[in-house]
């Protein structure tokens, strides 16, 4: 047996870019396991990116996301002012403000994709005992070392903290989940209920050490693993069912009442 941490994050607004869309920010409608784990990074203090570093334990972590309310979106138009020099636009490095009197950076305006009041429910298994503490007591206690945020930064997160329960893999068989489901975890699964697909969803990342100072930070990352994703429209009346004949699809938690969640993929490198 082995444990997950429960936690409910919710807040007045999310944006959780999708990576082909550029001046207008389209959202995915639940945060992907990219921004779960970054999230999480930011409570505990760990070093933007590092946790996508090959031997850091943080990489393989099982996760499996539900959500809990559906948001509708909301469009609004904003202003962007680059306040980071030198900057970098494609392969073009601006090495000074735009501005030189005033010291402001370009001006952007983009069209932004909101979700209004979403609540999600994660489930967190890191490979690390003493991770996991550190993690549970920041939950419980609500010591974040950097605030959460759901998108952007002043988007801020509520945390609320559910359980540490115990989960356990299941066989093959039919299973009614109340997490949204990759499809990549089973190649032969079959589902039914009231879903949608999301396409395009980054599920790791693979990032490039560069030496600083005489230490090394991971500024830049990308995706080494995008899938499609089953999301339950959770005001229908039938949830989905998940048909594989794989074992440890799909997992069950053992809480009040048992949930069943299939976690997500953690990478082509680290397995799934």
């Amino acid at each position: 047996m082995t444990e997950f941490l429960v936690f409910d994050v919710s807040g007045r607004y999310a944006t959780f870019k999708t990576p082909e869309t550029t001046r207008s920010a389209l959202t995915f409608p639940f945060p992907p396991r990219t921004a779960i784990i970054g999230l999480i990074g930011a409570i505990l203090g760990l070093p933007r990116n590092s946790y996508w570093d090959l031997a850091n334990p943080f990489r393989n972590s099982v996760i499996a996301v539900e959500v809990l309310q559906p948001s509708h979106k909301l469009g609004m138009t904003v202003n962007f002012t680059q306040t980071k020099f030198p900057t970098r636009i494609g392969e073009m490095m601006i090495p000074i403000p735009s501005d030189p009197e005033t010291q402001r950076g370009m001006n952007t305006q983009q069209r932004l994709d909101l979700l209004v009041e979403p609540r999600f429910r994660f489930y967190v298994g890191l490979n690390d005992d003493d991770m996991m503490d550190e993690l549970e007591n920041a939950l419980r206690n609500h010591l974040f070392t950097y605030p959460p945020y759901l998108g952007h930064a002043n988007m801020l997160a509520e945390v609320e903290f559910i359980s540490r329960s115990q989960y356990k893999p299941l066989d093959s068989g039919e299973h009614s989940v109340s997490s949204i489901v990759s499809l990549s975890v089973d190649r032969r699964m079959r589902m039914t209920g009231d879903f949608v697909l999301v396409h395009g969803v980054p599920m790791s990342m693979k990032t490039t050490p560069v030496e600083l100072y005489g230490d090394y930070v991971h500024p830049f990352g990308s995706a080494d693993l995008v899938d499609s994703v089953a999301y339950q429209i959770k005001d229908q009346e039938r949830p989905i069912v998940v048909k594989t004949k794989k074992h440890g699809v799909v997992a069950l938690v053992e809480a009040t009442p048992d949930t069943f969640v299939v976690p997500l993929p953690v990478g082509p490198l680290g397995g799934s």
